[in-house]
């Protein structure tokens, strides 16, 4: 059980090649992804606070907003987080003697990857339909913006669009559109409904040890914002579709979509009610110690390769297995310690049947998809 500690480091986004480690860090908290199946994605976000002792006589100049900040997991040599300063304060303390601050801080707040998005208007930009890989070709063609659609989103067809506000509002309703998933990183990845990871490692509240990471805190709830008897889906192409269950009074969803066809919204909008018209507890959240794990890897739940978002994962409580897809997370950090908390959406708001998944592979415990 050995403490586990990070780097953070800076670059100025006209040399990013050229990194500057930073010193004297008090703590580091971040936000990644979302809580709630259903909640829009928004840019992650990061917190620092760092001693700045000498920064009132010699500052840092490049600790401004723009310049890319890295947090690395000095074990695995992987970065949790990358993104850029969004804001920089100093807190100027007393006494000030022989050039030193000593009860001097910088508060440096960050953004992902998807901020950019969200601030460029797209002004009405008229945008390809067919697959998500045509798609995001033009987008980065008019944007300059990068996106990364993983293989099963890459597949997904939507109707041609114009882009009326914001890339990040498009983007936003292109991923309703998919039922799919964000993560951000170098550039914005989007996950289809079959993009799903298992990780090699479990949560368990009892074991720990090189397969499982065990949590001392777990939540199960059941959220009014992921149930509904009612769902209209609105594409920007084709006409509206509602499907609703059970009687009126209804609980609606509502939202826009990019959906293709009749049939692709009409499907979805099954779909989706199909998904959120129960009301199951299920687990919601778990948080870790990272100095509790007798073998670390909370940071990528034993897949290198990949990122939490999206990740399947197996939880082990009180002798049963469940089973849930990493939705968000959250990490806080001091020199002291480490905790980690992963939002959690269960099995049964994610039983899309996927062919050859051992979870969600089964034939009659599943929903067919769209």
């Amino acid at each position: 059980m050995a403490l586990q500690t990070y780097t953070v480091s800076y670059s100025l986004a006209s040399t990013p090649g050229t990194i500057v480690t930073l010193s004297n860090v008090v703590s580091f908290a971040m936000k990644c992804g979302r809580e709630k199946q259903l909640d829009d994605y928004s840019a992650d976000t990061a917190q620092l606070v760092i001693r700045y002792p000498t920064g009132y006589a010699s500052p840092i100049t490049g600790l401004v907003p723009g310049s890319l900040i890295r947090v690395k997991h000095d074990a695995s040599n992987e970065f949790v987080y990358a993104g850029y300063i969004s804001g920089v304060s100093v807190n100027y303390g007393i006494p000030y003697a022989g050039g030193v601050g000593n009860a001097d801080f910088i508060n440096i707040s960050c953004e992902s990857y998807y901020a950019r998005f969200g601030r460029l208007q797209g002004f009405n930009q008229a945008i390809s339909g067919g697959t998500f890989t045509t798609v995001a070709t033009d987008i980065g063609t008019y944007s300059s913006l990068t996106i990364n659609p993983q293989t099963n989103a890459a597949t997904q067809v939507v109707s041609a669009s114009n882009v009326v506000n914001t890339y990040g509002e498009w983007l936003s309703q292109y991923i309703r559109t998919i039922h799919g998933r964000m993560a951000q990183a170098a550039a914005v990845i989007v996950y289809g409904p079959g993009d799903i990871v298992a990780s090699s490692a479990s949560f368990s509240d009892t074991a720990n040890d090189a397969t499982n990471q065990v949590y001392d805190n777990i939540e199960f709830s059941a959220f009014g914002d992921n149930y509904y008897t009612q769902v209209t889906v609105t594409p920007t192409a084709v006409a509206a579709q509602t499907v609703q269950s059970g009687s009126a009074p209804y609980r609606s969803l509502n939202f826009n979509t990019f959906s293709s066809s009749v049939a692709n919204a009409q499907n979805l909008a099954n779909f989706m009610l199909s998904q959120y018209s129960t009301t199951d507890v299920q687990i919601s959240s778990i948080s870790c110690l990272s100095e509790a794990q007798n073998t670390f890897k909370l940071n990528n739940m034993g897949v290198p390769t990949a990122l939490l978002i999206g990740m399947q994962v197996p939880i082990k409580f009180r002798g049963t297995t469940y089973y849930g897809i990493i939705e968000g997370y959250a990490m806080t950090a001091t020199p002291e310690s480490s905790r980690w908390t992963y939002y959690i959406s269960g099995a049964s708001l994610n039983s899309t049947l996927i062919l050859n998944d051992t979870v969600f592979g089964k034939l009659g415990t599943g929903k067919l998809g769209y």
